[in-house]
C-alpha cells in the first residue's frame, strides 16, 4: 500500500514502504503563513505479527526510557539473572507466546525460564545466530557490564491496554575492567509484539572481552538470528540510536484514526485543517484489525505552526547532566514556556532529553511559537584520589585524567599517578565522550617541604625565597630540558631552554612586587618538577 503526502500545494516524495511492515508517518513539523490551510496526507503500511520472521529498522531514539525508576531487579552482584518476572500481556516471540522473563545481568532479556537465577556468562565472541550465546533472548546491549561497581537494572509497564510496553533499563552500568565506562541502554517490549532496543551511552573498552558487544534477538534454538547492520558481536560504540523488530506477517486490515490537539478528528487517508492561526498538534493512529483484535500498532505526531518571527536560542544545543543553561526568546516582547514560565529568559537544569516551546500572543492575529531541543549528556564516573607519600593514585579505573595544581592545569601526560612536589590543592578530572567532566575531591597537601621539591627529580633550585634570579643545578647532565614559569592565576610568565647541569634564570624584568611563582623544569624521561619560589621584591 502506498500514500503520498501533500502539504499545502507542496509535493512531498512518496514514501516506498514495505506492505509486511506495520508504520505510519507523518511530515515533520510545519510552519504555515496566518490563517491559512493545509492538507496532510499519512504514509502507512499495516501491522507484522506472529511470524518468525522479522523486519529490522532504525527508529529515533527517546530518552523517556532512561528515567531511572521502576522495580529494582539489580542486587550489586555481577554476571547473573534475575528471578522470573512476569509480563502483564501475552508477547509472541519467534511465534511463540510469553508472560514471563528473566533479565541476563550482562544487557539482554530471556524468555528461557531455565535461565532465571543462574549465571549470565560475559565472555563470549560468537556471532548470532548461534547455540553458543543465551538463547530465545534479546540482546539490548549485551556486553560484560558491571553490577557491583554501580548502576542499577529497572523494568517497569507503561500505557494502558491494548498498547501497553514493557521496559527493561540498564541504568547508568559501568563495564567490567573499564569501570568509567558507562552503558545506558532500553529494551521495550510493545503489547503489539514489536520490539524496540535503545541505546543511550555503550562505550567499548577494547582491553576486556575484545571489547565485543551484540545488540540482536535470537530464537530459541541458535539457529535463526536478527540485528542491524554493524551491531553483531565485535567491539562498536553507539550512542542516542534506537531499533526496532518488527514481526513481518501483516494483519489483515488498518485504519488511520486523526486528533487535533487531542479531540477526535475522525477517520481516513487524510486530515483537511483550515485557519491555522495558532500552535496545532496533530496525531495519527494505526488501528491494525488482528485476529479479530483491534491493535494500535503505531503512531506518529507533528506541529503546525503559523509563521512566526519568534527565535528561541540556542534553538537546538547539548549539556552535560547536572548542568544549567540560558534560553531567551528575541523577535516578540512577551512569551510564555511550555514550563509555565512567562519571561523571555528561562534558567533550566534538564534531567533528560527535552523539547521546549514558547508562544507570544501580543504578536498580531496569529499566536507565535519556538522550540528547542536540548541534548542532556551522561556525566563520567567521579574520579577518587587518594595520597599516598609522594604519589596520588586513582583507585578506580580511570582513563582521560587531567590534574589540577591550585586551580591551575598541570602539564603532564595523561595519568592515573601524579608526583607530588610541592604543597598545594590538587584534584583530577575525568573526562567522556561528550566532553562532560566530573572532578575529585580536592586534597590539600601540606607536608612537602620546599627542599624535597626541588630534589623530587634531580634538580634543585635556589635560592627559595629568592630576589627573582635563580640557579638551577641538575645532579646529572640534561640533554635538553624547558623551563616554564606561571603566576599563581596560571598565567605563563616567561620559558627558557638549557643543557648541561647548570642554569640561571633572571626574572626580575617579569616581577614588579612580591609573590609567588610555578616553576615547572621539563627534562623529559631525565625527570619533571613543578616547584613553588617565593619571590621578595
Amino acid at each position: 500500500m502506498k500514500y503520498k503526502i501533500f502539504l499545502l500545494t507542496l509535493l512531498l516524495a512518496a514514501f516506498n514502504v514495505n506492505s509486511s511492515y506495520g508504520q505510519v508517518w507523518l511530515p515533520g513539523d510545519t510552519i504555515v503563513s496566518c490563517n491559512s490551510g493545509l492538507i496532510i496526507h499519512a504514509v502507512a503500511s499495516p501491522l507484522n505479527i506472529g511470524s518468525g520472521e522479522y523486519l529490522v529498522s532504525s527508529v529515533p531514539f527517546d530518552s523517556v526510557y532512561f528515567s531511572g525508576i521502576g522495580s529494582n531487579v539489580s542486587t550489586n552482584y555481577d554476571d547473573n539473572c534475575s528471578d522470573t518476572i512476569d509480563i502483564p500481556f501475552n508477547f509472541s516471540f519467534f511465534e511463540e507466546l510469553y508472560n514471563k522473563a528473566t533479565i541476563g545481568g550482562n544487557g539482554y532479556l530471556s524468555f528461557d525460564l531455565s535461565l532465571a537465577n543462574q549465571f549470565s556468562p560475559w565472555s563470549f565472541s560468537s556471532s548470532v545466530p548461534s547455540a553458543s550465546l543465551p538463547l530465545n533472548s534479546i540482546f539490548g546491549v549485551y556486553h560484560d557490564i558491571d553490577l557491583s561497581v554501580g548502576g542499577n537494572i529497572f523494568f517497569r509497564i507503561e500505557g494502558i491496554s491494548p498498547n501497553r510496553k514493557f521496559i527493561v533499563e540498564f541504568h547508568n552500568v559501568p563495564q567490567f575492567s573499564c569501570n568509567s565506562n558507562i552503558s545506558s541502554t532500553a529494551i521495550v517490549l510493545y503489547e503489539t509484539n514489536i520490539i524496540e532496543i535503545h541505546v543511550l551511552s555503550k562505550p567499548v573498552c577494547s582491553s576486556w572481552n575484545s571489547g565485543n558487544a551484540l545488540l540482536a534477538i535470537q530464537n530459541g534454538t541458535g539457529n535463526f538470528a536478527y540485528y542491524p547492520p554493524g551491531r553483531n558481536t565485535g567491539p562498536w560504540s553507539a550512542s542516542h540510536e534506537a531499533w526496532r523488530f518488527t514481526p513481518s506477517a501483516p494483519c489483515d486490515s488498518f485504519d488511520l484514526q486523526w486528533y487535533i490537539n487531542g479531540v477526535n478528528a475522525g477517520i481516513g487517508d487524510s486530515l483537511n485543517l483550515s485557519n491555522v492561526d495558532s500552535l496545532t498538534l496533530v496525531r495519527v493512529e494505526m488501528i491494525s484489525y488482528c485476529s479479530g483484535q483491534a491493535l494500535i500498532s503505531s503512531a506518529d505526531e507533528m506541529q503546525i505552526l503559523s509563521n512566526s518571527t519568534m527565535v528561541a536560542t540556542p534553538s537546538d544545543t547539548s549539556i552535560c547532566f547536572g548542568k544549567s543553561l540560558q534560553l531567551s526568546i528575541s523577535g516578540v516582547s512577551d512569551a510564555i514556556w511550555s514550563t509555565g514560565d512567562t519571561t523571555l529568559l528561562l534558567q533550566l537544569t534538564p534531567a533528560t532529553d527535552t523539547t521546549l516551546y514558547a508562544q507570544s500572543y501580543n504578536s498580531g492575529s496569529c499566536t507565535q511559537y519556538t522550540q528547542t531541543h536540548i541534548i542532556v549528556n551522561p556525566v563520567p564516573v567521579k574520579p577518587i584520589v587518594v595520597f599516598d607519600d609522594s604519589l596520588f593514585l586513582l583507585v578506580s579505573d580511570i582513563s582521560g585524567i587531567q590534574w589540577f595544581y591550585n586551580d591551575s592545569v598541570i602539564e603532564v601526560p595523561v595519568s592515573d599517578t601524579l608526583s607530588v612536589t610541592a604543597n598545594g590543592s590538587y584534584y583530577a578530572l575525568n573526562f567522556n565522550e561528550f566532553g562532560c567532566s566530573s572532578s575529585s575531591d580536592t586534597v590539600l597537601v601540606t607536608n612537602v617541604s620546599l627542599q624535597e621539591q626541588s630534589e623530587k627529580n634531580d634538580f634543585v633550585i635556589w635560592p627559595n625565597p629568592s630576589n627573582g634570579v635563580l640557579s638551577i643545578k641538575c645532579v646529572n647532565e640534561v640533554e635538553h630540558a624547558v623551563i616554564t614559569v606561571v603566576n599563581p592565576t596560571g598565567q605563563k610568565i616567561t620559558t627558557a631552554e638549557f643543557s648541561g647541569d647548570r642554569f640561571e634564570m633572571d626574572l626580575r624584568s617579569y616581577i614588579s612586587e612580591s609573590g609567588l611563582l610555578f616553576v615547572t623544569i621539563d627534562a623529559g624521561s631525565q625527570g619533571v618538577i613543578h616547584t613553588p619560589v617565593i619571590i621578595i621584591h
